[in-house]
């Protein structure tokens, strides 16, 4: 008997399904939305004081981030060194698609 191939949607095919995969982990959206609020860049320190996270979670997830084009990083030759991230021009994009998906989340989901 041979099994019937499922057809899986865009949406979670190869690099679509990884980056959804990245939006469901943990405090992306929320590294996003302070880049994002920010008219400069951020420091790490700061996003790990905001976020109240380890520095190995945060260092993970800004690095998924960066790989994904969402997050630029500039690194200082300064002693003591000084990293600073803020979002990109694709991240800006998603903000409005992410701005009206939970507005219709809040619509059709509040508790009435």
């Amino acid at each position: 008997m041979q099994l019937e191939q499922q057809i899986k949607p865009f949406c979670i095919k190869s690099e679509a399904g990884k980056f959804i995969g990245l939006l469901g982990k943990a405090h992306v959206i929320h590294i996003m939305y302070i880049l994002g609020e920010s008219k400069v860049p951020i420091r790490f320190n700061e996003l790990k004081r905001r976020l109240n996270v380890t520095s190995t979670t945060l260092s993970r997830r800004l690095e998924d981030l960066e790989e994904a084009g969402v997050v630029n990083r500039k690194i200082y030759a300064e002693v003591p060194l000084r990293v600073e991230y803020k979002s990109t021009k694709v991240a800006d994009d998603l903000r409005l698609i992410l701005r009206d998906l939970f507005k219709w989340i809040k619509s059709s989901y509040s508790v009435k």
